[in-house]
């Protein structure tokens, strides 16, 4: 069962990578704006009755079986000449408090739906149309905003969408401890791997700020970091050969393949050399640098 809802997942995903960015994550939030009012006044409500009215049911039986025991007790010892004792009384009321106060709920936890399917769910076309404007421009024109808190803002949120991407495309993700490999030749095929199987938070962050920061290659950040990877179905790795290593800086060589999504054709071998440097905080190696070899 959970095999077949893993494919369906996977092959919705792979349904939507039809469709390129920024204009399929477009479409997850025009679907989101639609769909999120209809489970807020419609869903979410007809939940809460039915799970609280099934609560209320359960509670209300029990205490009726509850009285009828009661009632039984009290009329075996009054069949015998004797008066009850006064708790018995006490809790006869609290198990008639109980089933009123069931009823009471139920009524008012009705009331509630009944509101909430009088109210407009679905919003009005200009939240479609604004969000659809505001969050276009806000894509396209991702290298004005440099690197201040709002260009941080749109990476994070790209980030975000690409690893939810990765997660239902690929069941099986890279373990992150491959990209902890002590071994540059290792760290660097982990790297590609990542590209393959779609990680691209993970792969961006195993570069470095110099890096990451390089407008002259990535004028909008990670957004261009992925629209280029986009464009690549396949990358094969071939040849990874570790040229120099002192200390905690590497030198490695790697003949690398693309096969292309819109010619589907594998472009001729490139060879690149990448620098390493082992990061302060996490001590994992990083790409501080890459050149391709002619």
């Amino acid at each position: 069962m959970i095999e077949f809802l893993q494919s369906i997942i996977r092959a919705f995903w792979e349904l939507l990578l039809i469709i390129p960015m920024p204009w399929r994550f477009l479409i997850f939030l025009l679907l989101f704006i639609f769909v999120f009012p209809w489970f807020l006044w419609r869903a979410l409500p007809c939940l809460f009755f039915i799970f609280s009215h099934f609560l209320l049911i359960c509670a209300k039986a029990i205490a009726s079986i509850l009285l009828f025991i009661e009632y039984l007790v009290t009329l075996y010892i009054r069949q015998k000449g004797e008066q009850p004792p006064i708790f018995i009384y006490k809790f006869d009321d609290l198990l008639t408090d109980m089933v009123r106060t069931s009823d009471e709920l139920t009524q008012k936890s009705r009331k509630i739906l009944e509101y909430a399917f009088k109210k407009k769910w679905l919003l009005h076309r200009g939240w479609f149309v604004i969000s659809a404007i505001v969050f276009t421009l806000t894509w396209y024109f991702r290298p004005v905003f440099g690197e201040n808190t709002i260009a941080q803002f749109i990476d994070r949120g790209a980030m975000w969408w690409y690893s939810i991407e990765g997660w239902g495309l690929y069941s099986q993700r890279l373990p992150s401890s491959a990209l902890s490999n002590p071994a540059p030749t290792k760290f660097v095929e982990a790297y590609y791997l990542a590209i393959n199987e779609r990680q691209y938070s993970e792969a961006w962050n195993c570069l470095s700020n110099e890096f990451q920061s390089n407008k002259s290659s990535l004028s909008s950040g990670f957004i261009s970091y992925v629209d280029w990877w986009e464009t690549v179905e396949k990358v094969s790795t071939n040849n990874i050969i570790l040229e120099k290593q002192v200390g905690n800086s590497a030198i490695v060589r790697i003949s690398l393949q693309y096969l292309m999504k819109k010619t589907q054709k594998l472009s001729e071998p490139e060879s690149v050399r990448l620098w390493l440097v082992r990061d302060a905080k996490s001590n994992k190696w990083i790409i501080n640098y890459s050149r391709p070899l002619s």
